[in-house]
């Protein structure tokens, strides 16, 4: 070759170049389908691109392979053969049954927050920053069809209900705020006494998880537009927002205590029906499933299930205790809790004896 003249090669070998088969990885994330039947498992490694692998637990079978052109941050599954797949700033809609991609987009810049699928599962939503706040945009499971839009001003958690009638978001303050799922207006508002740290939904309530993992519960079936800390319900204290999780139909909350004890109550009243000890390891999530009849918790390197009883409540669990008082027979004792719950305690010795 000459200095200063350009060269060209022919960048296509007769033989043509031999490339390996992909092989699977074992560093995967795995999510489990309500319907404890269907998993995906995606690459863990924030690198990572390949594929979204659908399997069939009970036969063992792989249901399709789904290409990821980005990373992975959010994969969820939407009635019985649609997956949402979503990373920093692009989305697809699987119909992992034929493979099907039916919709994707990107968005401009990067989504504000990860996009949430409805408690029944039959819609989803999108959340775009936009000049003066965020865009949400809530579409059917089906075909990604547009259901409704809005802009509201900037949140942190938000969660959108059964059948899209409405959508919660959480600034990071002590404020919740439900909102029309086609205007965006406001219509309740609920506080706290401390900043909310993850919202969630039920069917009829909104439950909310605070900086200190206090976990409660506020009733929508009202038509009251401002929901006070006394309104709520106290389910419990968990070790932290993420390890709480809510029942498929929407009545139970299990989350993971800062002992690793894994407990279940139900959101109506805050009684709790059960508390496992899964044993050594971080416990990282706790589940219970389609029918309330299990739960499931995991660490790093193991998964229990435990069968939840049908009888033998084992009571209020109102949290931290804060004051005590006794009358001057030794009867009667008045206990307060952080939370603000009081609890009146008759017959004090033989509750004593018998215990909690």
């Amino acid at each position: 070759s000459f200095p200063g003249v350009p060269q060209f090669w022919d960048d296509n070998p007769v033989e043509g170049i031999p490339l390996p088969d992909p092989e699977r990885t074992e560093q995967i994330s795995v999510t489990l389908a309500d319907n404890g039947r269907t998993a995906v498992a995606v690459p863990a490694r924030p690198d990572a691109r390949g594929a979204a692998s659908v399997w069939d637990l009970g036969s063992g079978a792989i249901l399709a392979d789904l290409p990821l052109t980005n990373r992975a941050s959010v994969v969820e599954f939407l009635a019985d053969d649609r997956l949402l797949v979503a990373g920093p700033s692009s989305a697809a809609l699987w119909q992992f049954g034929g493979t099907d991609l039916a919709a994707d987009w990107v968005v401009e810049t990067a989504f504000a927050a990860p996009p949430v699928v409805s408690a029944d599962a039959r819609s989803f939503a999108t959340a775009e920053s936009v000049r003066d706040g965020i865009r949400v945009s809530i579409f059917a499971h089906e075909d990604a069809r547009l259901i409704g839009s809005f802009e509201t001003a900037s949140f942190q958690s938000w969660a959108l209900a059964e059948a899209a009638n409405f959508v919660v978001v959480t600034d990071g303050t002590r404020r919740g705020r439900v909102l029309d799922p086609v205007s965006g207006d406001t219509r309740a508002e609920f506080f706290h006494d401390l900043e909310l740290a993850r919202v969630l939904v039920a069917i009829d309530r909104v439950v909310a998880v605070d900086v200190q993992g206090e976990v409660l519960a506020w009733s929508l079936e009202s038509e009251r537009r401002t929901l006070a800390p006394t309104d709520a319900v106290h389910v419990g204290m968990a070790v932290n927002a993420a390890s709480v999780s809510l029942s498929p139909d929407g009545t139970l909350a299990s989350f993971v205590a800062s002992d690793g004890s894994v407990s279940v109550s139900r959101l109506s009243d805050g009684y709790r029906l059960a508390v496992f000890d899964h044993g050594p390891g971080v416990v990282i999530e706790s589940r219970v499933d389609p029918e309330s009849g299990r739960v499931v918790s995991a660490d790093a390197t193991k998964i229990r299930s435990w069968r939840l009883p049908s009888a033998d409540i084992i009571g209020h669990d109102f949290g931290e205790l804060s004051a005590v008082a006794i009358d001057e027979s030794g009867e009667f004792a008045v206990v307060g809790y952080r939370s603000g719950q009081v609890q009146l305690i008759r017959n004090l010795p033989q509750a004593v004896q018998n215990g909690p």
